[in-house]
């Protein structure tokens, strides 16, 4: 069943690009500006920079869902990252560094997706943290000493440069709601003779809003060729007062000592 379902997915999205165009959204972002920093690392020097993805990282999307009837739907999501200030790709070594999955749908039964994705933890960070998930990926730095990120102490969870927890290749992806409590879990499959457990990664997150009041929790875990390991736990929440809310949140993250990220994020 579990082979039919992948088989599936895949077939229902390649007859959705070539039979049903109109289905595909065509989507993106440009976040650049021209930014001057005093006293550049502390030297007393000032520095004139481009700054590309300010607040947000500049990308390019496809995606796309196609009704198969009976409560079923193909959808897919390709989308890269781009840097304005040169045209190229954020990541030169992948097309589709940030999304490239294919997926089925059922009404009841939840979604499936395949391919490269994000994990739990990102659903998380933007229902307990008030810069919300885009502002945690911000790759921008300031000119104190060397250079600090900005957000650094807020970027647990989105900080694709230091733990490298956002994304995981070769994921499956399960999304359902059941009663009002929204579920996501993810496995990446490791793809290494001998020993599965060799870079797989797995995640799992839920939320609820109840009124008001936003509560929702992930835990992360991946390891590495060595059996070293990299985890993380979050929870927290947020309650709506009118136009103004008020978040709150918990991270906790350990990572084995000389433990190598391999094919989790950009």
């Amino acid at each position: 069943m579990k082979k039919s379902l992948i088989a599936l997915a895949a077939l229902a999205t390649v007859a959705t690009a070539a039979e049903a165009q109109s289905s595909v959204t065509v989507y993106g972002l440009i976040d650049a500006g021209v930014r001057v920093d005093s006293n550049d690392t502390g030297t007393g020097q000032s520095q004139t920079s481009f700054g590309n993805g300010v607040l947000a990282t500049s990308r390019l999307g496809f995606k796309g869902s196609e009704d198969l009837g009976g409560g079923l739907k193909a959808n897919f999501n390709l989308e890269t990252g781009i840097n304005v200030n040169t045209g190229a790709q954020s990541q030169s070594t992948n097309l589709f560094d940030r999304f490239a999955w294919v997926g089925i749908s059922d009404a009841k039964l939840g979604e499936v997706q395949l391919g490269r994705n994000t994990n739990a933890g990102v659903h998380i960070i933007g229902l307990i943290n008030a810069h919300g998930a885009e502002f945690e990926g911000n790759a921008q730095s300031i000119g104190l000493g060397s250079n600090t990120r900005v957000n650094q102490v807020l970027s647990i969870l989105g900080n694709t440069s230091v733990l490298g927890t956002t994304r995981s290749d070769n994921q499956i992806k399960y999304l359902n709601n059941f009663g009002g409590v929204n579920v996501v879990a993810t496995y990446g499959v490791g793809g290494q003779a001998g020993d599965s457990d060799k870079r797989k990664s797995t995640s799992f997150g839920a939320f609820t809003t109840i009124s008001n009041v936003t509560l929702a929790a992930a835990t992360f875990e991946a390891q590495d060729d060595a059996a070293r390991k990299l985890k993380y736990n979050s929870v927290g929440g947020n309650v709506a007062f009118g136009p103004a809310k008020f978040f709150a949140g918990y991270s906790k993250i350990e990572q084995d000592a000389n433990y190598t990220r391999l094919n989790l994020s950009t």
